[in-house]
């Protein structure tokens, strides 16, 4: 009998837990139906759980074609959080300040690092489904963008996999 990873996981109450299934999972040769909870695990407060929700997707996540629409939404709204972000940077001409500041304050260093992991493997993972996810090329469009912008530094190696994946859609 298959394991239900995806119950494993949204049952695993505890770090400990959440680790133990990670950890199994990572140890799979294929695991599929738990791509979107482990691009959420990307984000957790623990570093521990980030780094085996990494590994699981890197070594075994295999999303089915009928999972490329919850990761279009997926990436929609992660989209949607990083230019949030990135408006909140903006400072007006006619401010106080003659340039914004390059200082962060603590914290968001790491979110924006955080979410950047997010969009880089979303991408990754619409990439591993293929053809079959082409409808997630509008959307890798807009994450593709991020390269041209100099502001969105923390973005662009996950811009430039959007752009891979894309080029793997037409070929």
């Amino acid at each position: 009998m298959p394991q239900d990873w995806k119950q494993q996981l949204a049952t695993a109450t505890t770090t400990s837990e959440l680790l133990d299934v990670l950890q199994e999972i990572a140890s799979q040769e294929i695991v599929s139906g738990v791509t979107r909870q482990c691009l959420e695990l990307l984000a957790h407060d623990d570093s521990e759980v980030r780094v085996w929700a990494a590994e699981a997707l890197e070594s075994a996540a295999q999303p089915a074609a009928t999972e490329t629409q919850p990761l279009i939404e997926w990436l929609e709204k992660l989209i949607e959080q990083q230019a949030t972000a990135a408006r909140k940077a903006f400072v007006w001409p006619s401010a106080s300040q003659s340039e914004p500041s390059t200082k962060s304050k603590p914290g968001e260093d790491l979110a924006m690092s955080l979410l950047a992991d997010q969009l880089y493997w979303t991408a990754t993972m619409i990439g591993r489904i293929g053809a079959e996810a082409v409808t997630a090329d509008p959307m890798l469009a807009r994450l593709e963008e991020l390269k041209d912008h100099a502001t969105a530094a923390d973005f662009h190696a996950a811009a430039t996999r959007a752009a891979r994946v894309r080029r793997s859609f037409s070929a």
